[in-house]
């Protein structure tokens, strides 16, 4: 669970194994304004597949999926990345980006944005470093 006091938010996140790995995949958001996922704001599901489940009617719980570790090494110096699912870095990430890119991890722990095919800025990438903030233990 995230509380955020300014802006007033609660956003809580489902920890679920991926490839051996725990990840967070976001599940409700308070407020539609204020989440960096695309929810619908009049609490309406996203999509009518019925085998999908919804909790709180704000944001949408996805249903099983599969649990693949890809891994890639482009170069020595990049070292070796691996894929993450969008599914989660959703409400981390503002859902444009997760539409036009597909995100890698470094052993870093940096992310790596390529652009997707139907980006609207194909050639194009990202990269998101992650740093330790004050709070940060």
């Amino acid at each position: 669970v995230v509380v955020l006091r300014d802006p007033a938010l609660v956003q809580v996140f489902r920890v679920e194994s991926h490839g051996r790995r725990w990840r967070r995949a976001l599940v409700f958001a308070s407020s539609a304004a204020w989440c960096l996922a695309d929810i619908d704001p009049d609490g309406a599901p996203a999509l009518e597949d019925p085998s999908e489940r919804y909790l709180l009617s704000a944001a949408r719980l996805g249903a099983a999926a599969s649990s693949l570790v890809v891994t890639r090494h482009l170069s020595t110096a990049a070292g070796r990345q691996s894929f993450v699912p969008a599914r989660h870095l959703r409400g981390l990430i503002p859902a444009a980006l997760l539409r036009d890119y597909v995100f890698w991890q470094g052993v870093d722990g940096d992310l790596y944005g390529d652009a997707a095919p139907t980006a609207t800025h194909p050639r194009t990438m990202i990269h998101a470093r992650l740093v330790q903030g004050a709070g940060a233990g």
